[in-house]
């Protein structure tokens, strides 16, 4: 596909959330009350764009089970149906001026960036377009884990939070003629114990690593680049102490390796 065609195709599907947003604020859709984080995170996502048709209940509530994409550029329609339906599971939709007796059918505009998943309002949808049909999954077992990187994967492992860094147990010791030499030998020890500890525990590491499906990273980490040498393995196991949202093909988590930084910065002393 030219990329001329991809600009023209994006342009289209914007084109349709602004007429989905317009609606709603002329009083012909419903707007999003809110929208809570997903239970289950996301990984690193390619900007895609696209259309869901789906239930909502008279309180507002999506039944997730009744997702049907519709349009999809940027993911599988797999892959984009997952991550919509991470999302709207969390969402409510403001239905109180409708006062709705039953459940009826929308459709909304969802954009997914990086690491976040935007809906828009819902429009009634009585005549939903044809589903798109969702792609088996087709990998292997014996291929996995997949590449850094894999150009098939929808949702590249992605790091979500590590434990603090390492802080060093300091004890100061100074002893002088005045007060004043005391306190200058006290804070020349402080320094040469900083000074040490910053030698063996400072610096980046950029690694390779498994992430698996259950978000847990793997018991090896591959050193690709270290600043430091002396802090390699430390910053290594901070690496393996981290969380991770794990990958995703097609919609289904599969193990793949992950590269990435950790750093911890010098302690200066002022």
């Amino acid at each position: 596909m030219s990329r001329h065609l991809v600009a023209l195709t994006l342009g289209v599907v914007a084109l349709r959330a602004e007429t989905l947003t317009a609606q709603a604020s002329a009083g012909g859709a419903f707007a999003i009350k809110k929208c809570d984080d997903p239970k289950a995170p996301f990984g690193d996502m390619r900007r895609t764009i696209g259309d869901v048709s789906f239930s909502i209940d008279r309180t507002g509530k999506p039944d997730t089970a009744t997702i049907k994409v519709t349009h999809a550029l940027g993911m599988s329609v797999a892959g984009f149906k997952s991550a919509a339906a991470r999302q709207l599971v969390g969402c409510r939709f403001d239905v109180e001026k409708a006062a709705l007796t039953a459940s009826i059918t929308v459709k909304a505009h969802v954009t997914l960036e990086p690491i976040s998943v935007t809906v828009g309002p819902a429009e009634r949808d009585p005549s939903p377009e044809p589903a798109l049909p969702l792609e088996p999954f087709d990998i292997p077992k014996d291929s996995m884990p997949l590449r850094w990187a894999d150009a098939r994967i929808d949702e590249q492992p992605r790091q979500l939070q590590c434990k603090p860094p390492p802080r060093p147990s300091i004890r100061v010791q100074g002893s002088g003629a005045t007060q004043a030499a005391a306190q200058q030998a006290a804070s020349a020890d402080m320094a040469t114990q900083f000074e040490a500890w910053n030698s063996t525990h400072s610096g980046t590491l950029f690694a390779e690593l498994l992430i698996k499906t259950d978000g847990r990273p793997g018991n090896q980490v591959r050193v690709i680049e270290v600043s430091n040498p002396p802090a390699a393995t430390g910053l290594a196991e901070m690496l393996g102490g981290c969380d991770y949202a794990p990958a995703r093909y097609r919609g289904v988590k599969v193990a793949a390796m992950l590269q990435t930084r950790m750093t911890i910065q010098n302690i200066v002393v002022r």
